[in-house]
Parts: structure tokens; C-alpha cells; sequence
């Protein structure tokens, strides 16, 4: 049996010491390679590491994910670090429990929930915990984080749609809507550029804006929906690492643009949540610069809206919406 917390450091080339032979350096972490080193130790028995959420959930440690499923049985459980979190002290603190079991030839995934608690409710967190098998779900996206049968059922029902990524044709500049990496309770993704001044009064552009281009306007407003909706950040928790929102997530919106009646309703409903969320927006100054803070629970009337919309489409059941639309409620809304 092998058990550690492995160091969270990142490795460089031009680092004084050097490693060879680790398919996981790529990954660019020691922890990678510690977990790398200790399966290679291991002829059976079990194994269990504590390691950044980026090990299950990011293109770049896609190497480290692949070992790990071909090593055995997996069981891997996800935690935040907002409002609870598993180590105080430490820095983007989204962490997960990772056992394997190289006893069996079975290649069994089971996950949890990205799991969420206040600081009094730690004492219960493991008591709690519940656990689902997620064998059929793992995609180069990574290992879902789910626990149980209903979420199992939105994803199938969601991959049963094509992406919209390969339905575009000759995207523009014309058509762009815009992003924020950061992830929090809601996701900022506009149709507008955030107003920032500096101590001069003078407009800023935002730094760390991203974009995305479409190939005409009502995709791109359709878009625009989607990814504003509960059911889109419900999809970034359970394949993200849950601390930045990356084009790969982007490009797992599944929907058939072909369905004109319900892409045109979240076109009118983007354009409805744009100006209510525009309206809503407040200046506050942080620093030496005054910017415009977007306050999207706000409008959390309209983006039920949208996911109703988008319920019809995958044709989820009302469980299934229900679950969608109050997914994370009291964190998200600051109940």
C-alpha cells in the first residue's frame, strides 16, 4: 500500500535538477511524477494520493489521467475550497482523493460530486460522501465528477447532440461574445465589454478578456444563452478543474443549430439576459482602477428561462431540469 500528499511543485527544464524517464514530466508537476513513480513500485495493493484537481480535469495532465485508469480500479472524490475547504492555508485549495486498486483487471471508475460545505459541516464531509460509477462517462475532457444516476442521465442525454464547435462554418470577429477565465458562483461570459477607467477617467481594455467568434449572429446569441445557463455551469464543474474556464470547456456546448424555433428563444432570451445583467452591473473602484462588476444571480429568473429552453431540447425529464436549475442553490445565490 502506498499513501502520500505529494508535493504541489511546479518542474521546468531549466529547473538545477533534472528527471528522466517519466511519461508524466510533460505535466510539468512533481506531484504528477510522484504518482507516476509510485504506481511503478507497485506490482498489486492499492494506492492513495491527495492532488490538485487538475489531475482528472486538464488537457495538460492527460498523460498522469491515462496512467492512472490503465493502473486499476479508480475512485476519485472532488472538494472545493469555497466555503469549506479540505487544508486551510493552502492557496486554490480544489482537491481530490485519488485510490487505485491494482488488484483487479477491471478498469472501473467510480467519482464523486464536486463535494461543497461550510467550515461547521467539515466534521460530516467523508460521512457523506457518495460515490458513482462513472466507467462510461471519462472523455479526453477527463474523469466526471459526478454521484448519481440523474447526472449520468443529463450527460448521456447532452452527448447524444452534436457540437456546436463543429457546426460553424466561416466564424468572425463580427460575431464574438466575451469571457473571463476566472470561475466563481456564476460564469461572466457577455456580449459586451466590461467598462474600466483608470485614475485618469480613461477607458481601459480588460485585461484577461477572452473571446469567442461565430460564424453568424443567431448561433452566436444562441450560444451566448447556453453558456450562461445553470445546465452549462453544472457541465464546467463536473469536467473542469474548477478554477478556470478554458476554450475546451467552450467547445463541449453540444446543440443541434438546426432546431430554429428553440435557438431563436435563446436568442431573444440572451439579448434579455445581456441588458438585464448590463443594467444591474454596478462601478466599483478596486485599486487604482474603477470597473464594471457584473452581478449575474441577479438574473437568475432569465437564466431559468434558458434552461428551461434547453430542457426541451435534450429532453430531460422534469426531475432532471429541477435538478439543473437549483444545481449548487445556496452557494450560488449566497443562501
Amino acid at each position: 500500500m502506498v499513501v502520500g500528499n505529494p508535493p504541489y511543485v511546479e518542474y521546468h527544464a531549466e529547473n538545477k535538477y533534472s528527471v528522466q524517464k517519466f511519461t508524466t514530466a510533460i505535466c510539468g508537476n512533481l506531484y504528477a511524477m510522484t504518482l507516476e513513480r509510485a504506481i511503478s513500485l507497485m506490482s498489486k495493493g492499492h494506492l492513495g494520493m491527495i492532488v490538485p484537481a487538475s489531475a482528472m480535469s486538464t488537457d495538460g495532465y492527460a498523460p498522469l489521467r491515462n496512467l492512472l485508469i490503465n493502473a486499476g480500479g479508480v475512485v476519485v472524490s472532488s472538494y472545493s475550497d469555497n466555503p469549506g475547504k479540505l487544508f486551510e492555508g493552502l492557496p486554490h485549495n480544489r482537491l481530490q482523493i485519488i485510490l487505485i486498486d491494482k488488484n483487479t483487471v477491471y478498469k472501473r471508475i467510480f467519482s464523486t460530486t464536486y463535494n461543497k460545505w461550510r467550515p461547521k459541516a467539515r466534521q460530516y464531509l467523508f460521512h457523506n460522501l457518495v460515490f458513482f460509477e462513472s466507467t462510461d462517462l471519462k472523455s479526453t475532457s477527463g474523469i466526471a465528477k459526478i454521484g448519481q444516476n440523474i447526472e449520468s442521465s443529463i450527460l448521456q442525454k447532452i452527448n447524444k447532440m452534436p457540437l456546436i464547435s463543429q457546426q460553424l462554418q466561416n466564424c468572425s470577429s463580427k460575431h464574438t461574445i466575451y469571457y473571463t477565465r476566472k470561475l466563481s458562483h456564476f460564469l461572466q461570459i457577455l456580449n459586451f465589454i466590461p467598462t474600466i477607467y483608470d485614475l485618469k477617467s480613461k477607458l481601459r481594455k480588460p485585461s484577461e478578456l477572452k473571446e469567442i467568434h461565430f460564424d453568424n449572429a443567431i448561433t452566436k446569441n444562441g450560444a451566448l444563452g447556453i453558456l450562461n445557463s445553470s445546465l452549462f455551469f453544472w457541465l464546467v464543474m463536473v469536467f473542469s478543474d474548477c478554477r478556470n474556464l478554458n476554450q475546451r470547456e467552450i467547445k463541449m456546448i453540444r446543440f443541434d443549430i438546426k432546431d430554429d424555433d428553440r435557438l431563436n428563444q435563446l436568442s431573444t432570451l440572451a439579448h434579455k439576459l445581456m441588458k438585464d445583467i448590463k443594467t444591474k452591473s454596478e462601478l466599483k473602484k478596486q485599486s487604482d482602477l474603477t470597473i464594471q462588476q457584473t452581478f449575474p444571480r441577479k438574473s437568475k429568473k432569465i437564466i431559468d428561462g434558458i434552461d428551461f429552453i434547453l430542457a426541451e431540447h435534450y429532453n430531460f425529464t422534469k426531475e432532471e431540469i429541477d435538478f439543473i436549475i437549483n444545481h449548487d442553490i445556496k452557494y450560488r445565490m449566497g443562501l
